[in-house]
């Protein structure tokens, strides 16, 4: 494909990517404007003056502190614990032999095309029947159980693209299995693990409908997404745009922070995956 060839799909690539920045940079825009600016010119990019004072004032009065710290708790710890526990059945479904092990992978497919949804009742009740709700700890069980299927299934794929006679090697050389997993295939899995964790951090991070339904009865314990509706609905006649944006603002930081962090290995890993899988 020649350049000219080429010049009306940069275009294109070009012109959406932009129509997909505007929503973030008219939320930044606005995070950084007064009030009477933004009814006045809702949709003008550039703030008269920059008024910086809006994402403190959205920290403090949304409570935005004790949210940021719950968020990052339960993200943090679901998100080691997912990489963990899946990481280590991905292995043993893709690297080991076993009976039905094909027969247990097609099984956590099917479970894809159930919504969350539609299980939220019934984790809940689990929940309520083992003391978890209303605690963090209870989040974080239920976001690592959620968080099993796709990842399981994208390491798996990933550690299929692996030559066997590494593994043969291994054995040669007197490693046991948890040796194998551990020093020979986890260090070669970092691209795929580091896409299970931007996926993971994401949807543990923007989850709303459960962390809402185990802290009901304790605001404390809201994660962002949760305190920002909250906070959205504590406004009594309008919304304020500067400082629901700003609070927008700061929970997003985090997961652009670890995405830049870890983009050069999110598109080789659901790459490898994808040809495997």
């Amino acid at each position: 494909m020649g350049r000219f060839t080429r010049l009306p799909l940069y275009i294109v690539l070009v012109l959406w990517s932009l129509i997909c920045l505007y929503p973030l940079v008219w939320m930044v825009s606005t995070s950084l404007k007064t009030m009477p600016e933004v009814t006045e010119d809702p949709m003008a990019l550039i703030p008269k003056i920059f008024h910086w004072g809006n994402y403190l004032e959205a920290w403090t009065k949304g409570n935005f502190g004790t949210y940021f710290k719950n968020s990052l708790i339960i993200t943090v710890a679901a998100l080691f614990l997912v990489l963990w526990t899946t990481s280590m059945t991905a292995f043993a479904v893709a690297r080991t032999d076993f009976p039905g092990r094909r027969s247990i992978l097609y099984a956590l497919v099917i479970t894809l095309f159930i919504p969350a949804e539609a299980t939220l009742v019934p984790v809940f009740h689990i929940a309520k029947g083992l003391h978890l709700l209303n605690s963090l700890a209870g989040i974080i069980v239920v976001s690592v159980a959620g968080s099993q299927v796709v990842s399981i299934y994208l390491i798996q794929a990933y550690l299929r693209t692996i030559p066997r006679d590494l593994d043969d090697a291994a054995k040669i050389d007197g490693c046991n299995l948890f040796q194998r997993y551990w020093y020979v295939i986890l260090p070669l899995a970092k691209p795929v693990l580091a896409t299970v964790a931007i996926l993971t951090f994401m949807g543990t991070w923007n989850a709303y409908m459960l962390p809402l339904a185990f802290t009901m009865a304790r605001p404390e314990l809201r994660t962002l997404p949760v305190g920002l509706v909250a906070f959205q609905s504590g406004f009594a006649f309008s919304v304020n745009w500067p400082l629901l944006c700003a609070g927008a603002a700061i929970s997003i930081v985090p997961v652009i922070a670890l995405y830049v962090f870890l983009q050069r290995y999110f598109v080789s890993g659901i790459a490898a995956a994808g040809l495997k899988g």
